[in-house]
C-alpha cells in the first residue's frame, strides 16, 4: 500500500512485562507498518527494557528507546514521547492492549480520504487479562451513544468533550501539526487534553469509527479502567432525585468547567466556533451561580429564577426537577464548629 503519511507510534511503558510482548507483537503484525515507534520508559524496574530491546532488534522499522531520568508519570511521559515523534500521524499506544492487524491501515485511509480530519478515534472491545471478551465495548463503557455521535456528526465535538472525554488514547490517531502546543497541563490525562484542544481549534475535524480496532485489556492494574455500565444500577425515582442533596456535584462541576476554561485560556486556546464558545461560557456561569446556593429559600429562589428564565436548567441540567432540588434540597452544608 502506498504510504501517503509517515506514521509514528508513541508508546509509553512502566513495569509492563506482563502484557507488553503481546502488544509489540500486534504492532509487528500490522498490515500497514509504522515508520517509527518511539518508546519512553518511565523507570521500569522489571523486565520491560529487555523486552523492548528485543523488539528493536527484530522490528523492520525504526525503534527509538528513551529511559526517563526521573519518573514523569503518564501525562508527562506521553508529552515527552509525542514530542520525540517525527511522523505526520501519531498513534498512541498503551503497553497492555492488543491491536487488530488492520488498525493502522484503516485509520490512515480515513485521513487520506478526508484531508480536513485532524483526529480519529475508534471503538475497542473490552477484554480480560487473557484477551477474552467481556461482552461490552469502550464506547458503551464511556456512554458514547447515538446522541453524542450525532452531535459530533454536526461538527460540534467540543459540545461532547467539554462534558466528558469519550476518546480513549490508545484508539486515537492525530496529525502532529494539529497540536498548538505539545505541553500538557499536569492534572490532565493526555488524551482528554489532545481531544478537547483539537475540538476547540478545528471544529468538524474529529471523526469516530464504530470499528473495534483494539482489544482493551482489563487486568486489575489499569491506570484508567473501563466500567461496564450495564451492570450499574442507574434508575432512581423522581422523588429520590429531587430530595438528594448533591451540592458536592455542583461544586465538582463548577471547578471542572472553570479548570477547563482557565487551562484553555492559559494556552491561548479559544473555541473557534462562536456558538460553541458562548455555550461554554454559559455552562460555566450556570454552575458558578448554583455554587452560591445556601440555606436561604429566598436567596435560592433568586438563583433558580435566573437559571430558569435563561433556560440553563433545561440546557445543562434536568430542567424543573433540578430547579426544585436547588430550591429545597441543594445547599452547601456548613460544619458546626460551635462545640458542645
Amino acid at each position: 500500500m502506498e504510504k501517503d503519511f509517515s506514521i509514528s507510534i508513541a508508546l509509553c511503558t512502566y513495569n509492563g512485562e506482563n502484557y507488553l510482548e503481546e502488544q509489540l507483537k500486534s504492532i509487528l503484525q500490522q498490515t500497514r507498518l509504522p515508520d517509527e515507534v518511539v518508546i519512553c520508559d518511565d523507570r521500569s524496574s522489571d523486565n520491560t527494557i529487555a523486552i523492548i530491546e528485543k523488539f528493536k532488534k527484530v522490528a523492520p522499522f525504526k525503534v527509538s528507546i528513551h529511559r526517563n531520568e526521573i519518573n514523569l508519570r503518564s501525562t508527562k511521559n506521553f508529552e515527552k514521547c509525542i514530542n520525540l515523534c517525527t511522523g505526520d500521524l501519531i498513534f498512541l499506544s498503551d503497553q497492555d492492549d492488543y491491536w487488530l492487524e488492520n488498525k493502522l491501515e484503516i485509520i490512515e485511509k480515513e485521513f487520506i480520504n478526508n484531508n480536513n480530519l485532524k483526529l480519529i478515534f475508534t471503538d475497542g472491545l473490552v477484554v480480560d487479562k487473557n484477551l477474552k471478551s467481556l461482552d461490552y465495548t469502550l464506547f458503551q463503557s464511556l456512554g458514547f451513544d447515538e446522541r453524542k455521535k450525532k452531535i459530533i456528526d454536526k461538527n460540534r465535538e467540543f459540545d461532547v468533550l467539554m462534558f466528558r472525554d469519550v476518546i480513549t488514547g490508545c484508539t486515537m490517531a492525530f496529525k502532529k501539526n494539529a497540536l498548538k502546543a505539545t505541553i500538557f497541563p499536569n492534572e490532565w490525562i493526555h488524551d482528554a487534553w489532545i481531544g478537547l484542544t483539537i475540538a476547540a481549534l478545528y471544529p468538524g475535524s474529529i471523526k469516530y469509527l464504530n470499528d473495534s480496532l483494539i482489544y482493551y485489556r482489563q487486568h486489575g492494574s489499569n491506570q484508567v479502567g473501563a466500567l461496564n455500565w450495564a451492570n450499574v444500577r442507574t434508575n432512581q425515582s423522581i422523588l429520590n432525585y429531587i430530595k438528594k442533596n448533591q451540592f458536592d456535584q455542583i461544586e465538582k462541576a463548577y471547578y471542572n468547567f472553570n479548570k477547563i476554561k482557565n487551562d484553555l485560556e492559559a494556552f491561548n486556546i479559544v473555541p473557534k466556533d462562536k456558538r460553541t464558545k458562548k455555550k461554554f461560557d454559559e455552562i460555566c456561569l450556570h454552575f458558578e451561580n448554583r455554587m452560591n446556593l445556601n440555606s436561604s429559600w429566598i436567596h435560592n429562589l433568586k438563583i433558580a429564577l435566573i437559571e430558569f428564565i435563561t433556560l440553563r436548567y433545561s440546557l445543562f441540567a434536568r430542567g424543573v426537577l433540578t430547579l426544585f432540588r436547588d430550591l429545597f434540597f441543594n445547599r452547601k452544608i456548613e460544619n458546626d464548629n460551635s462545640g458542645g
